[in-house]
Parts: structure tokens; sequence; C-alpha cells
């Protein structure tokens, strides 16, 4: 799981493997080798890595699928609960459920779809009536 992440987070962020070994100040083939799932990399790496991809340690080493966990969410703010469940529907790595039966792949990306175009239909009128 771990070294499926840190590539999808990589490419997602549009870096090489050698901008990722510079910016960790290790080898090429280093890095290379985590993508790879060869070798793990030290605690401390693994959270340069967090940090820099702006997500949790749990999730880079799949413990949650939730990329980050904001402590102080208002759980009244829909906008920052749409966030949350978007965050779910579009990592490929989790198995979601719909009333109890797994969620095919096209019902994912629709709800993807709906979700963000309510969000931005609701800012829209949220913003007008202010």
């Amino acid at each position: 799981m771990f070294s499926q992440r840190l590539k999808r987070l990589r490419k997602e962020a549009k870096k090489t493997q050698a901008d990722m070994a510079d910016y960790m100040e290790i080898n090429r083939s280093t890095y290379g080798e985590y993508e790879r799932g060869v070798i793990s990399p030290p605690i401390e790496k693994i959270t340069l890595l967090a940090d820099y991809f702006n997500v949790s340690v749990d999730y880079l080493i799949g413990h949650t699928q939730a990329r980050m966990i904001e402590m102080k969410e208002d759980p009244l703010d829909v906008l920052q609960q749409l966030t949350v469940i978007l965050e779910y529907l579009k990592d490929d790595d989790s198995t979601l459920k719909f009333d109890g039966d797994p969620l095919k792949e096209y019902n994912r990306d629709f709800l993807v779809s709906q979700i963000q175009s309510s969000i931005k239909t609701a800012s829209t009128i949220n913003k007008s009536n202010s």
C-alpha cells in the first residue's frame, strides 16, 4: 500500500523520482526501491514525505483512506464534510460501499462529478444570497 500511494502522490505532484530523491537527500535508486516496495523508508523519511504531500502518515502507510484528518473540522460545515467524502471517492485504493454493496467505479465517478457540481452550485447560490 505504501509504495502504491507514494508513487501516485508523486505523479499527482508532477515530480520525478529524481526530484523526490533530491528533496529527501537520498539516492534516486533508493527512492525507486521505496516505490517498488523493495525497501521501506525509516519513519523520519515517511514523515518527511507525508509533510511534503500534505497527507497524514496513516494515509501514506495505508492505515486510513482519508488523506488528511483535519483536527478542527466543523461537523456542521457541509463543504468540509463533502470535501472529506470526495477524498474517499477519489482514492482508488479504497473499497467503498453504497448501501452495503461494493461501489462500482462508474458509480464512484458519477458521485464525484455530482458532488463537485453540487458544491459549485451551492457556493454560487450561497454567495449570491449573502
